[in-house]
């Protein structure tokens, strides 16, 4: 079964990434705690800013859903939205 490899960015204001990052740990704790996940790593990026760049990488379709369906991806969303994402 092939595994399931995802790149995101999340941009928001370049004021407010450290801020971002910072926090995000007991989501990104959390994400690496789930069985399936592999890989889960949010980076400032060095070329722009305003930007964060994410890197997840999953045993399977499954356990992308089952992430998808989990607290901790709720609780990451919620967080993001707090920087108004």
């Amino acid at each position: 079964m092939a595994k399931i490899v995802i790149s995101a960015q999340i941009d928001l204001p370049a004021d407010k990434r450290e801020e971002a990052l910072k926090t995000a740990q007991p989501f990104i704790d959390g994400a690496l705690s789930q069985e399936g996940c592999l890989h889960y790593d949010w980076s400032a990026d060095l070329n722009n800013p305003t930007r964060i760049n994410v890197f997840e990488e999953w045993t399977s379709e499954e356990a992308l859903a089952s992430h998808f369906a989990n607290k901790h991806y709720a609780g990451m969303l919620g967080h993001l939205g707090s920087f108004g994402i």
